[in-house]
Parts: C-alpha cells; sequence; structure tokens
C-alpha cells in the first residue's frame, strides 16, 4: 500500500514550499491513481488526510 503515500513523498520532497497547492496535488493524485487502477496496481484509498 506504498501509494499514494510514495506520490506524497514525491510531492513533499521536489516541490518548493512556496508553491505546494493540497489541492493541486489532489487533482493530479487522482489522474495518477487512475493510471496505477490500469496497471492494476493496490494502493490506499482512504482520506488523504493522513498522507
Amino acid at each position: 500500500m506504498i501509494f499514494p503515500r510514495i506520490c506524497a513523498l514525491a510531492e513533499a520532497l521536489w516541490t518548493p514550499l512556496f508553491i505546494k497547492d493540497f489541492d493541486d496535488f489532489s487533482r493530479r493524485l487522482q489522474v495518477h491513481q487512475k493510471r496505477l487502477d490500469m496497471l492494476g496496481i493496490v494502493q490506499y484509498r482512504g482520506s488523504l488526510g493522513g498522507l
């Protein structure tokens, strides 16, 4: 269940603090989760608040 946690980690480490936007990340993550679904990758589907 490393996804989407690894996506959040990448976002936190590579995005400069002054442009971080959780709502934008959440929207982009939904697109990425669809890709993961198509690849058959199991992922965490709970609240993003705990990330």
